[in-house]
């Protein structure tokens, strides 16, 4: 029964979890492709700023003076966290849990899936021609809605089942991480473009931004063992070249090529 409880579990993520990034992977080529100006979205209304602020370091300039674009973009990452994950279940029963992943946990997942895309998109119109600055708090803010999806659906209640086997647990537990390492590693990916932009930024106004999302990359990548993962895969297939991995240590030299993730370098550089 507890090896079926952990695929019911997993498989739910996986069903809904993965291809979060999909509906806005062909926006961003668009917006950026040739480094033609893109299309200006359909005006949308105001959004109210009810929820709590990104937890992201003060902009050098006040959010009022930058553009328009990064301000809506702004607005619709807010609204995306806004959308926080159900409460657990109170009954730990394998039905219990069978029920809550597969209703009001699926239903916060295509919500969230659905207002990161928005945001996503909203802030992949800003365009390569962008300012060096805006650029870095797009990405900034792309990486966080990835972190933040990640950690939402980490923090899925583990039945209580599991709780008497610590070795399942630990299975569940690497299974879980495994499914969400592509949400971490797109997390990254965008945090090195901020850190890195933040650097060449040359006005020297935008360093803490830096270190704000190189320590979340690292962070990340930690969790998520995502450098140890993708040794493994070289190991598995050697010779394939796997890219630049997840580029923690390389922030100047910008890493966007690893796997899955050269979509969130055109929509931010």
């Amino acid at each position: 029964m507890l090896k079926r409880l952990l695929a019911i579990t997993v498989t739910t993520l996986l069903a809904f979890g993965c291809g979060g990034s999909e509906p806005s992977e062909t926006s961003a080529q668009q917006s950026t492709a040739g480094g033609e100006t893109a299309q200006a979205e359909p005006e949308m209304a105001p959004i109210d700023r009810v929820s709590p602020p990104i937890p992201v370091p003060q902009p050098a300039m006040p959010r009022e003076r930058l553009s328009t674009t990064l301000q809506h973009g702004w607005d619709l990452t807010e609204a995306a966290i806004a959308v926080r994950p159900p409460e657990p279940p109170m009954d730990p029963s394998e039905e219990a849990v069978r029920t809550w992943a597969a209703g009001a946990f699926a239903d916060w997942m295509r919500a969230r899936r659905d207002a990161v895309s928005s945001a996503e998109n909203a802030l992949a119109t800003l365009g390569p021609r962008a300012p060096v600055h805006e650029k870095l708090v797009a990405a900034a803010l792309i990486g966080y809605m990835y972190d933040d999806t990640a950690a939402g659906m980490r923090g899925a209640p583990v039945p209580i089942a599991f709780h008497h086997d610590p070795e399942l647990l630990e299975v569940y537990k690497n299974a879980l991480d495994e499914v969400l390492a592509p949400f971490a590693q797109q997390a990254v990916v965008a945090y090195v473009l901020c850190a890195r932009n933040a650097l060449d930024e040359q006005s020297g106004a935008w360093r803490d931004w830096a270190a704000y999302c190189e320590g979340r990359a690292r962070e990340l990548d930690a969790i998520f063992r995502l450098s140890e993962r993708q040794e493994e895969l070289q190991q598995q297939q050697p010779g394939s070249g796997t890219g630049t991995g997840t580029g923690t240590g390389e922030t100047r030299s910008g890493t966007g090529t690893g796997t899955g993730t050269g979509t969130t370098r055109d929509r931010t550089h």
